[in-house]
């Protein structure tokens, strides 16, 4: 499967997401991604290396910010009131979800979960 299929088939194809993307940990870059998704790549990853940092100030995704409730060297969850943002980190990729509907979040957290399970099987 293409990377683009990942995010269109795995992720989006749910129904239960609104945008999604895989990110290449290394540089930053759009592997695929849902149309206009994100510009704030570089910032997610420098949250998994600074953690404290994205739990004091937030994280901006498509121009929204979100208030993160979780950080790790391997996971964020960011919130608004309905909506939010998660981004899962692998060996190679930072896959991002956002959901914008009630219960979206635990949706996107077995989505994202399982595509990074297999993306970690696969040794990215």
């Amino acid at each position: 499967m293409s990377w683009q299929g990942y995010v269109d088939d795995s992720l989006l194809g749910s129904g239960e997401l609104s945008e999604a993307a895989i990110i290449g940990v290394d540089n930053g870059g759009i592997w695929a991604a849902s149309k206009g998704f994100p510009g704030e790549a570089q910032a997610l990853i420098k949250g998994f290396q600074d953690s404290s940092a994205v739990l004091r100030s937030g994280v901006s995704v498509n121009g929204t910010k979100y208030h993160t409730i979780q950080a790790s060297d391997k996971e964020i969850i960011a919130k608004q009131t309905t909506s939010g943002v998660l981004a899962v980190k692998t060996k190679k990729t930072v896959i991002v979800a956002l959901w914008s509907k009630d219960g979206g979040q635990a949706h996107a957290y077995s989505l994202v979960h399982k595509l990074a399970d297999q993306l970690i099987a696969a040794d990215y």
